[in-house]
């Protein structure tokens, strides 16, 4: 059966709840991602040696790769990337190791999936420290596997998707996104014009913009989305949002997804905004103790060019 939601709302400093039960933090504890089997036996284990000097590691060549240690990156240049993958049918297991930056440079990319490519599979393990994108997946790339990882202190997302089909984020936690660059909202998952993007038992939360919006996942002109168990919690910024669906997003489905906790300084505070959404539905979706200073705070909005929400 689905809940009915209820809210109350206070302008000044607005604080709203939506009939609300059992919500609970993810933990992040890796393990073996549930993904589709290699045919691959071998097995090329990446190293330190292998990024020293700000290189890049690409991976031209399809097969099953792992990380033997930690991996620290120290860019030489702006946009640099640590793992570039540049082929179909990779599967990378980060063996629960860590991949970080000293944030010397600006734009660096912890894993960046070129474009049109298919069958990657990246899971278990730790991305953090990022200038740029933790992961990001370019256009026209299909059948992409995320799953068992944190990502945590990536200034322009923790992951990004563009122009791409068959996503899949599984038992995922995105957090501590600052937004610091000047073209990136705080924004812990950010997917635009995606179709089929497949979200479940994940978080999106603690991402903090400084004069500008925080926000747990934006999603942009995409269509045929579901995310399930997922909670998007304690955003702040200029604007705050659990999940904001803007350019026409439609045919999206949420269930059981939480969010709570989220602060705006200067606009609107809201748990699922449908800017400009259509033909979307939502069971048993909850919103919790949001809080709009001076401003509106809502556990749903909805938009004007916003149609056959349920």
């Amino acid at each position: 059966m689905e809940k009915i939601m209820k809210f109350t709302l206070k302008v000044g400093v607005a604080t709203c709840w939506i009939f609300f039960n059992n919500l609970q933090a993810i933990t992040y504890h890796p393990s073996t991602a549930n993904l589709p089997s290699s045919t691959q036996t071998h097995k090329i284990a990446i190293s330190q040696s292998h990024i020293s000097g700000g290189n890049t590691f690409t991976i031209t060549t399809p097969g099953n790769y792992y990380l033997s240690r930690n991996l620290a990156f120290t860019p030489d240049a702006t946009s640099d990337i640590v793992l570039n993958i540049t082929t179909d049918n990779v599967f990378l297991d980060l063996g629960s190791q860590v991949i970080s930056s000293d944030k010397s440079l600006s734009g660096t990319v912890a894993i960046n999936i070129a474009s049109n490519l298919s069958n990657v599979h990246i899971f278990n393990g730790i991305i953090k420290g990022m200038t740029g994108a933790g992961i990001k997946v370019n256009s026209g790339c299909r059948n992409i596997h995320l799953a068992n990882l944190q990502i945590t202190d990536c200034d322009e997302g923790g992951i990004s998707l563009t122009s791409s089909d068959h996503l899949y984020v599984t038992n995922c936690v995105v957090n501590k996104c600052n937004g610091s660059t000047s073209t990136s909202n705080a924004t812990a998952l950010r997917a635009t014009s995606c179709k089929h993007l497949y979200a479940t038992d994940s978080e999106f939360s603690i991402n903090t913009g400084t004069s500008k919006p925080g926000i747990g996942a934006l999603l942009s002109g995409c269509v045929g989305l579901s995310f399930k168990n997922c909670i998007s919690s304690h955003n702040t910024g200029t604007e705050a949002y659990g999940f904001q669906l803007t350019s026409s997003c439609k045919d999206c489905h949420f269930e059981n997804c939480h969010t709570s906790g989220l602060t705006s300084t200067a606009g609107i505070a809201s748990g699922f905004d449908l800017a400009a959404a259509t033909t979307n539905r939502f069971v048993n979706c909850q919103a919790h103790n949001n809080t709009a200073v001076g401003n509106i705070c809502c556990g749903f909005s909805v938009g004007s060019a916003s149609t056959m929400n349920l």
